[in-house]
């Protein structure tokens, strides 16, 4: 695996060994925890990672997707979340529930495998390729208890190298690797969608 070097910042090691740009300066706190998990401890030569990128999507709309992982065992396409306490859901709900210490404050938020399935649709489209080479993952904090049956892809921190890594189906070939990478980097480098744009989007949909 990928030995950290401790006086380089997980940007500069993702830059220069993973190959990523787009917008990292973007991401929340989570986000950056993840971040930094994924540009460390995987190994360069077997992964490729893009973080935060808005992909254009049907009907002039746009998705923005946190984490992108590409490998010869799939693309990971990562949603992470920034909830603490217990989280109540299931799979298939639209929305799922958060609860915390105390159990008076709970607050419903989107179901973010629904979520994810809809990155992975613009992906699919962007990419003509088989739903079956994407993997969702949807990843916490090590903060949260999810209360409800465990769902394999719904993982906290601590957990999301060793789910990565356990996948050794092989589902890209090297010409379907570089075809995304390309096609991830041409978004990433010249996608007319900005931030902004991106927010007046969702306000549309």
């Amino acid at each position: 695996n990928l030995t950290p070097d401790n006086n380089k910042s997980f940007q500069e090691i993702n830059n220069e060994r993973h190959g990523c740009k787009c917008y990292m300066e973007g991401l929340s706190d989570s986000e950056k925890d993840v971040a930094e998990t994924l540009s460390h401890e995987l190994n360069y030569k077997e992964y490729f990672i893009f973080f935060n990128l808005i992909i254009p999507s049907e009907n002039n709309r746009s998705t923005q997707i946190d984490h992108i992982v590409i490998s010869r065992f799939g693309i990971f396409v990562i949603e992470s979340k920034d909830y603490k306490g217990w989280i109540f859901g299931d799979k298939d709900q639209p929305f799922w529930t958060q609860s915390l210490p105390g159990g008076n404050n709970k607050f419903q938020f989107q179901n973010p495998i629904r979520q994810n399935y809809a990155h992975i649709m613009a992906l699919k489209e962007l990419m003509k390729l088989p739903v079956e080479k994407f993997l969702s993952i949807i990843v916490f904090s090590n903060r949260f208890e999810f209360k409800t049956s465990p769902i394999e892809n719904v993982l906290n921190l601590d957990q999301l190298l060793s789910y990565i890594k356990k996948q050794t189906e092989e589902k890209l070939s090297m010409n379907d690797i570089q075809l995304v990478i390309g096609k991830l980097t041409y978004v990433c480098q010249i996608a007319e969608i900005n931030i902004s744009e991106h927010i007046e989007n969702l306000k549309r949909s």
